[in-house]
């Protein structure tokens, strides 16, 4: 998504890099990615992800899988990665013969990683085994996320945004139960309510990430909410002074943590009800694309109203949603 673009986020890096230097392993600060590799419009080929969990497993145990094997029944990378699968079912190649097969083999591959845990990790070390993990959770939540974009049933966009979800909420819980861990991502993916948006005229739900993740964790889990204030190389002037962002805008200072009940007090709070993100209809010619309403126009930054921080001394994950994304 060109991350790396940015300067503030290389700086980020390099500081980083400089402030793990010469620290144990247990003090250092670890970066993750926790996304799915996928977007509203298209999935990742299960390629990367499953070749390279067999190679890792192939070094240590028998797995009685070849790597021709995988490569005959993965195949061409093009075919998984069609944009137009998201629109026409037709198109996705999630439930032909050899993406079954693909499925049963990613399994029992993932359930080896249990079965020689012991062995695994004595032999190739403690992160050598939380990655191969990390490979088994993408390559087998791929291939259940190709086989639903290759489904024909009426809530199929919803089970997809599902599956994404559930993806990043195993990877957020794998990343906790190393340390405490800071969330970075949209509002829609970390609340604890059902999600929902409008692309065009279909309304999706999916329970998100952070609701899973709070299931799990509960008091250990605190989400809080952001705002963006103004972007004006990018044509974000000020926030009109009846919004929730307006009220921000007006406080002294570039950053405050405000609590949810200050906002309470201003009279303009939304129901509890978030109110929906709606995506209007793709750009003309280019279907994967989104038209985006201006940043503080967009209902997503409202959701400030949500702002909870319960047990937040002793939270094992913080979420830190960022209003100015859209899904």
């Amino acid at each position: 998504m060109g991350r790396g673009a940015a300067a503030g986020n290389r700086e980020l890096v390099r500081w980083l890099r400089a402030y793990n230097r010469g620290r144990p392993p247990a003090d250092r600060v670890r970066f993750a990615g926790f996304d799915a590799p996928m977007e509203m419009t298209h999935a990742a080929s299960p390629r990367q992800a499953l070749t390279a969990l067999h190679a890792y497993l192939a070094a240590h145990v028998d797995t009685g899988v070849l790597p021709e094997t995988l490569d005959r029944l993965l195949g061409p990378d093009e075919r998984w990665t069609d944009e137009q699968a998201v629109f026409d079912p037709s198109r996705s190649i999630g439930r032909s013969d050899a993406a079954n097969e693909l499925r049963l083999l990613a399994d029992d591959l993932a359930c080896l990683l249990d079965v020689h845990a012991p062995q695994l990790v004595t032999a190739g070390g403690r992160d050598a085994w939380e990655r191969a993990r990390l490979y088994a959770r993408t390559a087998t939540g791929l291939l259940r996320y190709h086989a639903q974009m290759a489904g024909a049933a009426p809530g199929r966009v919803n089970a997809m945004m599902g599956l994404r979800d559930a993806m990043m909420a195993a990877n957020l819980l794998a990343l906790a139960d190393r340390g405490p861990t800071l969330v970075h991502a949209h509002n829609r993916h970390l609340q604890r309510q059902r999600s929902t948006v409008m692309l065009g005229e279909l309304r999706v739900d999916w329970w998100s990430a952070g609701a899973q993740v709070a299931r799990r964790l509960g008091e250990a889990y605190a989400f809080v909410a952001t705002a963006v204030g103004t972007i004006r190389h990018e044509g974000v002037g000020a926030p009109p002074p009846d919004t929730v962002e307006g009220v921000l805008h007006a406080m002294p200072g570039d950053r405050f943590l405000v609590a949810g009940r200050e906002l309470d007090a201003t009279g303009l709070v939304p129901p509890a009800t978030p109110p929906l993100v709606r995506l209007p209809p793709a750009h003309p010619g280019r279907p994967d694309r989104q038209r985006r309403p201006p940043l503080h126009q967009r209902p997503a930054a409202r959701s400030l109203t949500q702002v909870t921080v319960p047990g937040c001394a002793e939270s094992r994950v913080w979420a830190q949603p960022v209003a100015s994304t859209v899904l």
